[in-house]
């Protein structure tokens, strides 16, 4: 119960994409729904959500700020390679357990290690493309 219960909180944790922004201080005191940011990554002018900014994250020598919000594509991809991993193991147990053994839990393994595999395939998929959007900005 314990694993599944650290399982779950390392899933959910993750989900939080977040990237570094320079920004002035005077825009930070600024009023506005939005905020004129510099991303460090690209240096990318841009607009960040003035809620997206992670509380307490404004260093004052560096001008940079954390912002970000959660991502229910990344969530998705967590969730479909930790699954599809899950099954894979499952089935590759069975395999070698039963390995040389001409029967039906021999044949299950092999299908659920092969089944797996578009899970896990879509899953990292969706994961590299949410980590390579900026929730935190407003518009293109």
């Amino acid at each position: 119960m314990k694993s599944l219960l650290l399982l779950a909180l390392l899933l959910l944790s993750a989900c939080l994409v977040s990237e570094r922004y320079r920004i002035t201080e005077q825009d930070l005191h600024g009023s506005g729904l939005t905020l004129p940011a510099t991303r460090i990554k690209h240096q990318a002018q841009v607009q960040i959500h003035r809620e997206t900014m992670v509380l307490n994250s404004y260093d004052p020598r560096t001008s940079e700020i954390r912002a970000g919000r959660k991502s229910s594509r990344l969530l998705a991809g967590h969730l479909l390679t930790w699954i599809g991993t899950a099954i894979s193991l499952t089935g590759n147990a069975l395999f070698i357990a039963y390995y040389g053994q001409n029967n039906a839990q021999y044949y299950a393994g092999i299908g659920l290690t092969a089944s797996a595999e578009p899970l896990m395939i879509t899953g990292t998929i969706l994961w590299i493309l949410a980590l390579r959007l900026h929730p935190a900005e407003a518009g293109p």
